[in-house]
């Protein structure tokens, strides 16, 4: 329904939530958490523009990020590229970074940004 509604592709947006699901634990995420941010995913890429197929890599980059410890910067660059939104909600919300996506990058690539 999450899907339908915001136009991402079935696939990759089950792929996010089931890995998410893998990890909730790790992430000390509930099911309604989880939820959550798979729709606020889905609500970010509807707002960015673009079809599925555009989103799909993001979306898929996005799901192994969040199922591994560390963001690995291959990752993270798909996820800038195909998802700009998630990136900069990311920079927004951590105070480190002050809303600053290169300051993000730049820990990322030194291996100091984890999935949780």
């Amino acid at each position: 329904a999450i899907s339908q509604k915001y136009g991402t592709s079935v696939e990759s947006l089950g792929g996010l939530y089931g890995r998410l699901s893998q990890a909730a634990g790790e992430l000390g995420a509930n099911r309604a958490q989880l939820q959550q941010f798979t729709t606020g995913v889905a609500a970010a890429l509807k707002v960015q523009g673009g079809g599925a197929a555009e989103t799909s890599g993001a979306l898929t980059q996005l799901s192994q990020a969040l199922g591994g410890a560390i963001v690995r910067a291959e990752e993270f660059n798909s996820i800038n590229e195909g998802a700009r939104p998630i990136v900069q909600a990311v920079a927004n919300g951590i105070d480190r970074f002050g809303g600053s996506v290169s300051k993000l990058r730049a820990e990322v690539i030194k291996g100091n940004v984890t999935s949780q």
